[in-house]
């Protein structure tokens, strides 16, 4: 009887050493899950059946991971904080810490983990993939991760440094694992997600509109004492601002302000067939109720400038003449429901001229900040702890409303430009394949190419860049755009 091929017994000995190590790992994993809230035993038991019940058809298991992980994609800051409410930072501190990044566990770390275990299974196991070789486009996301290690030097706040390092990692884990297995066949999931997120977000948003519930959902995570807190703004104190699953009014008004963009490209792609030209109409008005009830300036200038954009690539670039019918049908929508509207707007901009000159006193501050430490800035993670010495009195004791002094006081000169270079290499990658009226992924890469100028708009009066819903739509987004690249090139190659 011939023997077994060498690479057979291999292959066997790992699949065995594997599962022994993944059950050891396992095991240390649960020994004190019984200890925990029953919230999280629940949970954990819940992921424990569902991986169990995955290895049936291990094959495919990867697709419907990454499909899930675009599903979850809300639910990001549905996070179990880690080690850092330990350290004795006031009740403020600890709430911007939030934003600068902590250490955490939640649903996406656990899909990100599926991911990752299932691509590694593929490629030494299975021999369905081969090991991913660096693309030039890592180089800045490395550098970047260097730079914030640099900046962690000299920081005083260690802890928060590291957390801040760590949270990077997280969604430099996304990107790499996006860039990487993100195919053609999943460009119909994404959309179908993010179908499903408007149609939930939105109907979420109205209902916190119009009850004033269910508003401090993402920062209670559970617990039970923070559903209905939301702090105040001045001028529209007696309006409920909708949060959906974000931490804040203005993160979600970021947030569907991206998703408007996809929302945008799919009625210009909907409205060629009559099927779905009702349905597609009325999401698109449900993602711009949703940006409107979140009263976030920023986010209304950061949704409108994008879709303008994207409606003279329409007609000036691609020729689709037929996008100007929905255009007429949403504009006398908006005429009939002008009064309300005209009525918030006015009202939230009427309300503005204080809070603007509010945070305009906080710009010379972080200046301040980001001269005395110009290369690699005061650490990040860390800028709260700078304000113990740079505020002055009067000013609001808040990180900077501008994403690129935040950065540049945090990280200094380094981290900041290849933060934005970054984002603007990842649009531009988009905006050349959407100019391409005959490609057929140019749709996908104009909603991506839009989505980060939206991001990047907002940051110019906004620094919730780094709230996890939002940035994990923004590490897809520029995950995405290499991707686009990887399958162009692939298809031109098979040409």
């Amino acid at each position: 009887m011939p023997s077994k091929p060498s690479n057979t017994r291999y292959s066997t000995l790992l699949q065995y050493g594997l599962t022994i190590i993944a059950g050891a790992i396992l095991a240390v994993l649960l020994h004190k899950l019984w200890s925990l809230e029953s919230r999280y035993i629940m949970v954990i038991s819940i992921g424990v059946i569902l991986l169990s019940l995955s290895t049936f058809f291990i094959r495919k298991f990867h697709d419907f991971l990454l499909v899930a992980f675009f599903f979850s994609i809300p639910f990001a800051g549905f996070v179990k904080t880690l080690f850092y409410i330990s350290l004795g930072y006031d009740d403020r501190t600890s709430g911007i810490m939030l934003y600068s990044g902590v250490i955490g566990v939640g649903i996406l770390d656990v899909l990100l983990f599926g991911l990752y275990a299932v691509w590694f299974i593929r490629i030494f196991v299975l021999h369905q993939q081969k090991i991913p070789l660096p693309d030039k486009n890592d180089g800045l996301i490395f550098m970047l991760v260097c730079a914030y290690m640099l900046s962690s030097i000299a920081a005083p706040d260690k802890p928060a440094a590291f957390h801040s390092i760590m949270y990077l990692l997280r969604f430099v884990a996304i990107y790499f694992y996006i860039s990487r297995n993100f195919s053609p066949h999943h460009i119909r999931w994404l959309f179908i997600a993010i179908i499903i997120i408007i149609i939930g977000e939105s109907a979420l948003a109205i209902y916190q509109f119009l009850t004033g519930k269910l508003i401090g959902l993402a920062m209670d995570r559970g617990a039970g004492v923070r559903l209905d807190a939301q702090y105040t703004v001045p001028g529209i104190e007696h309006r409920n601002r909708a949060t959906g699953t974000a931490y804040e009014s203005h993160t979600f008004g970021l947030y569907v302000a991206i998703l408007a963009q996809f929302a945008f490209v799919m009625v210009s792609a909907c409205f060629q067939s009559k099927r779905f030209r009702l349905l597609s109409s009325i999401l698109f008005s449900l993602v711009l109720v949703s940006v409107l009830v979140s009263f976030s300036r920023s986010a209304w200038l950061s949704c409108a400038i994008p879709l303008l954009i994207a409606w003279f690539v329409h007609i000036k670039t691609w020729h689709e003449k037929q996008i100007i019918l929905p255009t007429m049908l949403l504009g006398l929508i908006g005429l009939i429901l002008s009064p309300w509207v005209l009525s918030i707007i006015i009202e939230r901009f009427w309300s503005a001229e204080g809070l603007v000159s509010a945070r305009l006193d906080q710009f010379p501050i972080a200046w301040n900040i980001w001269i005395d430490h110009f290369f690699f800035g005061y650490g990040v993670g860390n800028y709260m702890d700078a304000l113990k010495t740079y505020n002055i009195p009067g000013v609001i004791e808040l990180p900077v409303h501008n994403v690129f002094l935040w950065i540049a006081a945090e990280s200094g000169i380094i981290g900041v430009t290849l933060f934005y270079w970054i984002a603007i290499a990842a649009a531009i990658r988009s905006w050349k394949i959407a100019r391409r009226q005959h490609h057929p992924h140019r749709r996908l890469a104009l909603a991506v190419s839009c989505g980060l100028l939206a991001y990047l708009l907002d940051g110019l009066t906004d620094p919730l860049y780094r709230e996890p819903v939002v940035y994990s739509m923004f590490w897809v987004m520029v995950a995405i755009s290499v991707a686009l690249v990887r399958i162009d090139k692939n298809n031109t190659t098979q040409r």
